[in-house]
């Protein structure tokens, strides 16, 4: 059980990982306010929200749901581009790791759930750089 849980938070970090990094490229090509630091814990924690809420089920609704959730922090922290362009980039970027990234796939392979969903992270993210 204990392997299988620490196999399923290393997959669920991963893949989180992959969705934070996909928003910070998109924040830093639309000239998104704040600290990249900021930035990067906001999506990682509001990506675990959306997450934890769909209790780690895929469905055509995840990347609406993730790039809404990226949006509020896009929001909260201000941006130079048009809402419309930050938003769609939004959505293409994160449509493309949920169906073509390598954490993605073993993600909803392993339907890493607990008894209330997906469980927290218990660590903050590794720092991404942002190029």
């Amino acid at each position: 059980m204990a392997e299988h849980d620490n196999r399923c938070e290393v997959v669920r970090d991963g893949f989180l990982g992959e969705l934070t990094e996909a928003a910070l490229r998109v924040a830093s090509r639309h000239g998104v306010r704040g600290f990249s630091v900021d930035q990067e814990i906001g999506f990682w924690n509001r990506f675990g929200d959306v997450l934890r809420r769909r209790k780690g089920r895929p469905g055509e609704a995840l990347p609406d749901e993730l790039a809404d959730a990226a949006y509020e922090v896009a929001l909260r922290q201000g941006f130079r581009d048009s809402f419309l362009d930050v938003q769609l980039d939004l959505w293409k970027a994160l449509r493309r790791v949920t169906r073509e990234g390598d954490w993605a796939r073993l993600f909803f392979q392993l339907f890493c759930r607990g008894s209330d969903g997906v469980r927290p992270a218990a660590r903050r993210p590794a720092s991404v750089a942002v190029a």
